[in-house]
């Protein structure tokens, strides 16, 4: 997916576990747009993203997963400025997606 991006045009750094994707926020940030998956090693991806908008991180957020829980969309609706996206989906999608959510960011922006 990363390589994917890259030919869109984005700036991508990587995080492979929730942990990591926190570290990465703080130190190599700010960032336009976090795209993180729901099941990450140490911990998901939900609560790293919990965690980093308690610190005052409000990028825009896509999350990926493959789960079919109710609560779910109501847990990413909750982290603010946040899009869940569900696996499997097509590029074409993923790529709607990343230039909604950003559309989307700039328009706040501007009003």
């Amino acid at each position: 997916m990363s390589s994917f991006l890259i030919k869109l045009g984005l700036v991508v750094i990587q995080a492979s576990s929730g942990t990591q994707l926190l570290d990465k926020l703080a130190h190599a940030g700010p960032f336009d747009l976090i795209v993180t998956d729901i099941s990450m090693p140490r911990m998901t991806g939900v609560q790293a993203l919990q965690l980093a908008r308690s610190v005052g991180v409000q990028a825009p957020v896509i999350v990926m997963t493959a789960l079919r829980d109710a609560d779910l969309a109501e847990q990413i609706e909750a982290l603010g400025p946040a899009v869940l996206l569900h696996k499997p989906f097509t590029r074409a999608s993923l790529c709607a997606t990343v230039e909604r959510v950003l559309r989307m960011e700039k328009l706040t922006h501007v009003a």
